[in-house]
């Protein structure tokens, strides 16, 4: 009997156990000891809170970058250099002058021109361009046979007229000094009209001898200055030089002479 009494005891309790944990209920059930028994009280297991865990912030994004766009550079502009070399001119070498004479003889006659009957003068300048005196210098010239000379005028030496020749010795010319002859003659009568007038003058000095015609004969041409680049070569407006140029045309003409010839033997081919 005391063993049932146990039982009923004990499912007694868990049942109640049972419905208090099924009501939520948590509670310490007193229940008479029995003699000699001591119960253990069950405690009702704790009802689970759910803590909610904080939420992780997140890093705020980073600022946008401005992406610089890429700025359009023009393609450089490839300029062909030419085979080309440049003459410049260099100055004339400075020549130290010398101690020596130079003498130069100019001749005009007035007027180029003449008929029967007019008075024609030739006027004869000698200058000595030298820094050194000209020494027993003579001045001769020979006139022309429509000419007749009458008179001589020259600031200095001794003037002689023979026939048609004249003639002055006028001594020593230092340098940078100059003397100016005129001479006076007449055209002569009996001569065709629209006589062109010419003359020629020596003079001869000490160690040299110069002279001067009329008219005065053509000056002597001067080679024209390279100012510019001699190109052999110069470039197209293509891009390309000369050299290139010239290699594609010698190819196109090799490529034509063969075309020509393939043809010629394709014909010949088709005949036979």
């Amino acid at each position: 009997m005391k063993g049932n009494a146990l039982r009923v005891f004990s499912w007694t309790v868990a049942m109640a156990v049972i419905l208090a944990m099924g009501m939520g209920l948590t509670a310490v059930v007193a229940v008479p000891v029995a003699a000699g028994f001591t119960p253990t009280p069950t405690p009702a297991p704790p009802t689970p809170t759910m803590t909610p865990r904080p939420a992780t912030p997140s890093p705020p994004p980073p600022p946008p970058t401005a992406t610089p766009l890429p700025s359009e550079t023009p393609p450089p502009t490839l300029t062909p250099t030419p085979w080309c070399y440049t003459v410049t001119p260099g100055p004339p070498p400075t020549e130290t002058p010398a101690y020596a004479v130079h003498i130069v003889v100019d001749v005009q006659m007035t007027p180029a021109v003449a008929d029967p009957g007019d008075h024609v003068r030739m006027t004869v300048t000698i200058r000595n361009e030298g820094n050194a005196p000209a020494t027993h210098l003579v001045m001769r010239t020979t006139l022309a046979d429509e000419l007749l000379p009458f008179a001589v005028q020259t600031p200095r030496g001794i003037p002689a007229i023979n026939g048609q020749d004249v003639s002055v010795a006028l001594g020593t010319l230092d340098g940078g000094e100059e003397v100016v002859i005129t001479i006076e003659s007449v055209v002569r009568s009996g001569v065709a009209p629209g006589q062109g007038m010419h003359a020629a003058v020596s003079v001869t000095y000490d160690g040299g001898e110069a002279g001067g015609t009329f008219p005065p004969p053509p000056p002597t041409p001067v080679p024209p200055t390279l100012d510019r680049p001699i190109c052999p070569f110069l470039p197209e407006s293509g891009g390309h030089s000369a050299p290139s140029s010239l290699w594609s045309d010698l190819l196109f003409a090799s490529a034509t002479v063969l075309f020509i010839v393939g043809a010629a033997l394709w014909r010949r081919t088709r005949r036979s």
